[in-house]
Formats: C-alpha cells, structure tokens, sequence
C-alpha cells in the first residue's frame, strides 16, 4: 500500500517490460476479472464474464466492493480520482431516464487530502464507469497513466468484426465488434486503439 498525498501523484504499481497486459492490469484488477491465459506467470488475457461488476450489475441499485447502494447512498469512505489527482466522496445515482444503469456520481472533491491507495487499482472506473465496462468502450490512456483518463465509443465506418469463433480468448471486444489480437484502430484521428490483452480494447490518445 503506498500512502501519497493526490497533489503529487506516484505510480506504485510496476510490471515486467513487454507485457501485454501492463496497461490494462489496473482495469482488470478493479473490475475484478480474472487471468484466463497465463504464460510464464504472466497473464495474456482475462476473463471478465463473472466479474461481479457485470454479474451483479442492476437497473435500481448500485454495487461496490460486495455492497449494494440505494439512490442517493454515499459510501462510507472517500475514494481517489487517480488521473484527477483528488480524493471525493461517491454517492450512487440512478438514472434511468439518460439510458444509462446505475453508477456512484463524485463529489466535495479535494486536491489537497492525503488518502490510503491501494496499488494497481482504478477504482473511480469501477464506481463510475461501469455501464462503459459492461457495455464494452473501450478506455482511452495518455502515455504513461495508470488508470484511463475517459472511455470512448466513437464507432469508426471501416469498422468489421473478425471471426473470433474458434477462440473468443485471443479477441477483444468494443462495442458489437469483435477485434483480434494485433488488430489497431482510430475511432477518432486523435484515438488509437489495440487488441493487446483481450477482453477489453486498449486505447491511447495520440
């Protein structure tokens, strides 16, 4: 556990050069999804089907870490925005009517707080990007960021699917598009996306 104060933030968590997975790791880890292929003790690619981020997603309630939270319940601890640099309490908010399930909605945010940081964890994305997660965007990373900094769904016109039907574990997923391992992308010309650790499509902003 590193104990930093989110003024000057400093990336704990550190991975082997060359593996596919270094930037996507934090994500999986917050979404709770386990290694699916593992080479040498390092995962390839993950398995987020029972995350119970997707499992236990539900229109009325928001869930967190094993809990679930009625409207306007805020969690008893406050939590870092780690790209933001700041430390903000979570209340969940439904709302059904942007078409869009439940997520936690931040706030009474400090740049100034000292807060317990769990190392390799993204949890502002698992409080409130889970409808991005579930719904397959793809997160979008400037070089060097541990956590993404905004999840994209841009959906290119030249955009097909690749038959991923011998073997869905070597494919990532965004949006209805199934991408094969090494295939890159732009959903937008300042976005460029990869299959590098499937399930979820890493993208970087350029």
């Amino acid at each position: 556990m590193c104990v930093i104060p989110f003024v000057t933030i400093i990336m704990c968590a550190s991975l082997a050069a060359g593996n596919s997975c270094e930037r996507l790791l934090s994500l999986y880890e917050s979404f709770e999804c386990g290694p699916n292929d593992v080479i040498e003790n390092v995962a390839t690619s993950y398995y987020c089907a029972t995350s119970p981020y997707k499992t236990e997603y539900a229109e009325k309630l928001c869930y967190f870490k094993g809990r679930f939270y009625r409207n306007g319940e805020t969690l008893p601890r406050r939590y870092a925005r780690t790209v933001f640099e700041d430390v903000c309490d979570y209340t969940c908010r439904i709302s059904v009517e942007l078409g869009l399930g439940p997520y936690f909605e931040y706030g009474n945010c400090d740049t100034n707080e000292t807060i317990d940081v769990v190392e390799g964890e993204c949890i502002h994305d698992a409080l409130s990007n889970v409808d991005f997660f579930n719904y397959d965007w793809a997160p979008v990373f400037f070089t060097g960021d541990q956590c993404p900094f905004f999840w994209i769904a841009d959906e290119p016109s030249d955009l097909t699917s690749d038959d991923c039907s011998e073997d869905s574990r070597t494919c990532c997923k965004y949006l209805n598009y199934t991408i094969k391992a090494g295939r890159k992308f732009r959903p937008t010309d300042l976005v460029e996306c990869d299959c590098t650790c499937p399930p979820m499509t890493e993208c970087i902003h350029i």
